[in-house]
């Protein structure tokens, strides 16, 4: 926190631009309030430290093309980087580790900084270590970390609180208690924030907040359906001719709201919507869009429509064998104008035997809450995501193949 606040008394925000990992409890919060910060990350956010880090990489990747002594200071700062990465999984913190490791390795010389804390030597990676010539140790209880340091035992003299060696020069270093910042706080109103900012994955918004459905000029169909996890835009359910696509979800979880999303999209964006759903169902409430077929022939008619039309189905495990078989027998007709959209149960679409066994296998579609091993109803890999299966309308975009986190939106207009 001292380096911190060193660096925002000496520099004013237009020219430097701080970012913080807390992965120690709150110890660095006082740099959270600076106009100086564009973001304070605790260390459960970990799709804003995902952010954060791609931030610091596309800054890095625009000036190598372009950069002059006038663009800020940018320093990310991460305390007690173990806690950090504790936070996922082993594929995704050897990724992390290349990647920060590639930071500290280019940034420099374009302005682009790293900052990190440990409790141990150990506990930062060799990777990261041999990119940071500029290393300080404070008193460590355990001598061999020391070694690990590459100083000798007979180098190490007893270090008072706020003291250190820096290890490149073995000189022994005084620290000084952080500054006073109160006058360069977003709460004085002569100071502005001119860091980018990294935002918070929502955890409920409106389908007034999406744009409507549209369609593009190959025919493809966009449905805006909620915020994507990645870089907070707009997440769509697409849909090319012909294609259909399968919304599976945990009990209690949004799986029927988002049917019911979906059919509000489509009607702002004037695509003929129809909906098929048992009685119990939310979606065959009156104040939903589209008519609501309930026999075989209203489906079979479908079969030859020259319309764009959207099928929008809730409890598709409950349905009729008959209008079970008019829907699969409307799958196999592929005719190009129409889609089918399928909510049903994590366990009732495992199922081989249920007719929506032919649109999981698109590989379109989404999957709300459950487990990470859920993926494998699409046959893909999903990573971790705060939130899933605790916050509701939580879960992932599927589009063949690729997956993406979401926020789904919810019926009120306004979140």
């Amino acid at each position: 926190m001292s380096l911190g606040a060193a660096m925002a008394s000496a520099t004013g925000p237009d020219s430097l631009y701080l970012y913080v990992i807390d992965g120690d409890a709150g110890v660095t919060g006082a740099l959270m309030n600076l106009a100086h910060t564009g973001a304070y990350i605790r260390k459960g956010e970990t799709d804003r430290v995902e952010r954060v880090i791609r931030l610091f990489e596309e800054t890095l990747d625009m000036r190598r093309s372009v950069h002059t002594p006038a663009d800020p200071q940018l320093v990310l700062i991460i305390d007690n980087v173990a806690a950090v990465l504790a936070m996922f999984d082993d594929m995704q913190v050897a990724a992390l580790t290349d990647r920060l490791a590639a930071i500290g390795r280019d940034g420099s010389a374009l302005g682009v900084h790293l900052v990190v804390s440990a409790r141990t030597p150990r506990d930062i990676s060799h990777r990261i270590a041999q990119q940071i010539p500029n290393r300080l140790a404070l008193a460590l209880s355990d001598p061999s970390g020391y070694l690990a340091l590459g100083i000798k035992l007979r180098e190490v003299v007893p270090l008072s609180a706020m003291r250190a060696i820096d290890v490149q020069t073995r000189h022994i270093v005084q620290l000084v208690e952080p500054p006073a910042l109160a006058s360069w706080s977003t709460s004085n109103p002569e100071i502005a924030r001119s860091a980018p900012g990294v935002y918070s994955f929502p955890v409920s918004l409106g389908f007034a907040e999406l744009e409507p459905a549209a369609t593009s000029a190959d025919g493809t169909l966009h449905i805006p359906v909620g915020i994507d996890s990645e870089d907070l835009d707009q997440a769509e359910l697409i849909l090319r001719p012909a294609e259909h696509a399968l919304v599976v979800g945990a009990p209690g979880m949004g799986r029927s709201t988002t049917a019911a999303v979906i059919t509000r999209q489509l009607d702002r964006g004037g695509v003929q919507t129809v909906r098929v759903a048992p009685y119990r169902s939310p979606l065959t409430a009156s104040d939903n869009p589209g008519q609501l077929l309930d026999t075989v022939g209203s489906i079979e008619e479908l079969m030859h429509a020259n319309q764009r039309t959207v099928i929008v189905v809730d409890d598709a495990e409950s349905l009729t064998a008959d209008m079970a078989a008019a829907l699969e027998q409307l799958i196999d007709h592929r005719n190009e104008c129409v889609h089918v959209v399928a909510a049903t149960t994590i366990d009732a679409a495992r199922s081989t035997r249920s007719w929506t066994a032919r649109i999981r296998s698109g590989g379109t579609g989404i999957l709300i809450g459950g487990a990470r091993s859920d993926g494998e109803i699409f046959k893909v890999r999903l990573g971790r995501l705060d939130g899933r299966g605790v916050v509701a309308g939580r879960g992932n975009l599927i589009v063949r193949g690729r997956t993406l986190g979401v926020q789904l939106s919810g019926l009120n207009a306004v979140a």
